[in-house]
């Protein structure tokens, strides 16, 4: 479509060799040290900004209001998202929201990553940034269109 929608969508992408090397660091600890960690990327990483990012490094992309994005999408029946049109627009529970405006940041729960990510400091395991992320993201989804 060419399209996408502009929304503060909150996404749970976790680079692999983070969760690997968190996951491996946290075997050798103690059994008493052990805890529940949240593996998640400990600033929320948005739709939006990811867009954004891949926009900037040639992505053949608009971003439009979500309703806009829903009415094209509507009007695609070969597009690979047709058929879960109702992901994107029906409402759910008391508060009547979709699935993009649950998951939009201040109204999604986040588990806290503080403690996670101060044990995983001590074993030299840090989670790469947004900016240290999006150049990768960006050759592997747009191959030779990338631009940095």
């Amino acid at each position: 479509m060419g399209l996408a929608p502009a929304i503060d969508w909150e996404l749970d992408l976790v680079p692999v060799d983070y969760v690997a090397n968190a996951v491996t660091a946290m075997a050798w600890r103690p059994p008493q040290e052990l805890a529940c960690l949240h593996l998640h990327l400990p600033q929320p990483l948005l739709l939006a900004d990811v867009l954004g990012g891949l926009i900037e490094r040639g992505a053949p992309l608009q971003l439009v209001p979500m309703a806009h994005w829903l009415e094209a999408l509507e009007q695609q029946p070969a597009n690979p998202l047709y058929p879960i049109r109702a992901f994107f627009s029906r409402r759910w529970g008391e508060e009547q929201l979709t699935y993009p405006e649950l998951n939009q940041a201040g109204v999604r729960a986040r588990p806290a990553t503080a403690a996670t990510v101060a044990a995983l400091e001590a074993y030299g395991v840090v989670c790469p940034s947004f900016e240290q992320l999006i150049g990768p993201y960006a050759r592997t989804f747009l191959g030779s269109l990338a631009l940095g």
